[in-house]
């Protein structure tokens, strides 16, 4: 593992870290033209003039996917970097990449291949005394592959070796032709000055410049691979991506030229292939063109590409541009460039209706359309139960679901209610069990829309929830001490003599401002859940929407009885039903056995019953309305 070094006075310890580094002695270098190092390094005297150059050696192009410059300020150590730039891309054999800070002068970034900007991911903030390096990571394996001063020391402002002008602060430096590795560790050192936190590489391996001399990036010139001989000129990389909706609608493809004649000027032609896939004047626009440069002249030509934003929905497309006709003696360098277009358009969420998206994992009864983007159409029932957002319960004709956001940016500046027809666009979740749809936005398509009735139920479950529901039979409180007397949400049991059932109070029903309930009430509500556990079997729930939902029913109402007829009785097949006194009365009718039992629902509107299939024996019909109760019995017979 590499040496870490604490700021401890003349003490050496190792500091192990959860990633490896490589071993290395003190001033170790890699083998000779076989891995990048750095090649020019500036620090401005003034504004956020800094930059570094990185080159390949060797005689092939490098992929820069396993490598990245990190800054170690202040005497951080190898374990502890301040920023991390990850590179990308390719070097080709004998080329640099130029990482220059993204608020340099024009001068400075007029050189750069890469521009940084913001903090953790841009080591372009160094200072002096701050230490560079090239890391590469293998695995989960990182070794330094050069280093600019002393990992974990800070020599005091600046490395300098005891010389007036060379030094990393206030100037540039570049690599001497010589150097074909770069260095892997330094002497271990301690934080003060340039004799307890050495550089000795410094001295040895660097050629020292003015500050403002940038006329060196873009190109250098080692031992390692043969200078060309005579002018090159190419494209700076094979290939790059932009998206469509690109900032400034534009992008930057460099030409650039190296070793140019001193004595003869040079020129290549740039046209647009027809390979590409983009369409010009649809996709982008570029012109062709001759590219010039005098002799002697090493400064890049910037071509520029305008992308045009469309509306439409497609596969990403391609541009490429290639370099011919160089003029006499001229070599082409990468004469071929690829820009892909990355299209920005969203392809349009699917419209489901609410059974395709409830159906559940057989083992952990979760949404089986957990995350997916959904739009679905429906109408709105219950009250808001949140202060900030929305949560209410879309119900379609096939089934119900909650709805839920906590942002208020989501909810229209009239807010949805119950009876609004709506779509809603979201992702598929649940909250303890209740399978929602949490929004990123709602549209109210029509007001006051007719409700369904509420389907009569006996057993609350996975089929109830989120529908609209009435408990076939009036129910009376378990304990009237839970019902609650501030705008806390509560949970009551209910029972109806038979079944228990958990009633959900929520505030925005206003039941907390009322007596809890005495007597016997039909409920009618929202079906919830809320079970923490897997499987998400149980805590099932009835939620009224507001005190319209509890209709009190005082006891068996005689008049109401004698209003109401059936016949035959004794009966063996169709028993003939009289309602007419309840059609209108939102009655709650089942039919219910000798043990207790809920056998049959009823329509108010119902004019017979068939009892063919009920085995013989003695059952009621109930018929619970808000005036009271009517109760007729009658024999099943075979």
């Amino acid at each position: 593992m590499i040496q870490n070094y604490l700021k401890k006075l003349g003490v050496m310890t190792l500091v192990l870290s959860s990633t490896a580094f490589a071993a290395s002695e003190a001033q170790a270098q890699t083998t000779g033209c076989s891995d990048l190092f750095f090649s020019e390094y500036t620090e401005g005297a003034s504004g956020n003039n800094k930059a570094v150059e990185i080159y390949n050696p060797t005689n092939a192009a490098i992929s820069l996917s396993a490598y990245s410059v990190k800054l170690y300020s202040n005497g951080a150590l190898a374990t502890a970097p301040t920023a991390t730039l990850q590179l990308t891309g390719t070097i080709a054999s004998g080329d640099v990449l130029v990482i220059v800070n993204g608020q340099a002068g024009a001068g400075l970034l007029a050189t750069a291949d890469v521009t940084t900007t913001g903090t953790t991911a841009n080591p372009m903030t160094f200072n002096g005394d701050d230490a560079l390096a090239i890391v590469k990571t293998v695995g989960t394996t990182e070794s330094f592959v050069d280093i600019i001063g002393n990992i974990g020391c800070d020599p005091g402002s600046d490395w300098n070796n005891g010389t007036a002008t060379l030094s990393t602060k206030d100037r540039t430096l570049r690599r001497k032709v010589t150097v074909s590795a770069g260095i892997t560790s330094v002497t271990p050192g301690t934080s003060g000055t340039n004799t307890t936190c050495p550089f000795p590489a410094l001295a040895t391996e660097w050629n020292d410049f003015i500050d403002t001399d940038y006329t060196g990036f873009g190109s250098h010139t080692s031992n390692c691979v043969a200078a060309p001989a005579g002018p090159t000129v190419g494209f700076k990389t094979a290939a790059a991506t932009v998206a469509e909706n690109v900032t400034g609608g534009t992008h930057a493809v460099r030409v650039r030229i190296t070793n140019p004649s001193t004595t003869a000027a040079t020129s290549a032609d740039v046209a647009l292939a027809t390979t590409g896939t983009a369409t010009a004047g649809t996709d982008f626009t570029f012109t062709g063109s001759t590219l010039n440069w005098a002799a002697g002249d090493t400064t890049s030509r910037i071509l520029t590409i305008t992308i045009l934003d469309d509306a439409i929905l497609e596969q990403n497309e391609t541009v490429v541009l290639t370099l011919s006709n160089p003029s006499t003696g001229v070599t082409l360098g990468t004469s071929s460039f690829t820009l892909t277009i990355q299209d920005n358009e969203v392809a349009p969420i699917p419209t489901y209706t609410v059974a395709q998206i409830t159906t559940n994992n057989a083992t952990t009864l979760q949404p089986d359309s957990l995350g997916v983007k959904v739009r679905v159409y429906g109408t709105l029932y219950g009250e808001n139960q949140r202060t900030t957002g929305l949560q209410l319960t879309l119900i379609d004709n096939t089934g119900g679901i909650g709805l839920f956001t906590t942002s208020a940016a989501v909810v229209p500046a009239t807010a949805p209610v119950e009876g609004d027809s709506v779509y809603v666009v979201g992702t598929v979740g649940h909250f303890n069990g209740l399978t929602q749809i949490s929004l990123d936005s709602i549209v109210v398509l029509a007001n006051n829309r007719t409700l369904i009735q509420p389907a009569v139920v006996t057993v609350l479950n996975e089929s109830t929830e989120s529908e609209l529901i009435t408990l076939a039979n009036p129910v009376s409180l378990v304990d009237p001490n839970q019902w609650p007397t501030s705008s806390s949400a509560a949970d009551v049991d209910v029972t109806d003599g038979t079944n228990t059932y958990r009633l959900r109070v929520v505030p925005s029903s206003n039941l907390h401002t009322i007596p809890a309930p005495t007597g016997i009430f039909v409920v009618t509500g929202i079906g919830g859940q809320f079970d923490q556990t897997d499987p998400r079997d149980e805590g099932y729930q009835i939620i009224p929407r507001r005190l319209s939902d509890l209709r009190n029913v005082t006891g068996v109402s005689e008049n109401l009885n004698k209003q109401i007829s059936i016949y035959p009785n004794p009966v063996a097949s169709v028993l003939k039903l009289n309602l007419s006194a309840v059609n209108t009365k939102n009655a709650v009718i089942s039919v219910v056995n000798s043990l207790g039992q809920v056998v049959a629902n009823v329509p108010a509107t119902a004019t017979e019953l068939n009892v063919a299939n009920f085995p013989a024996g003695v059952y009621s019909l109930r018929i619970a309305t808000q005036q009271g109760v009517a109760v007729k019995r009658f024999v099943k017979i075979n």
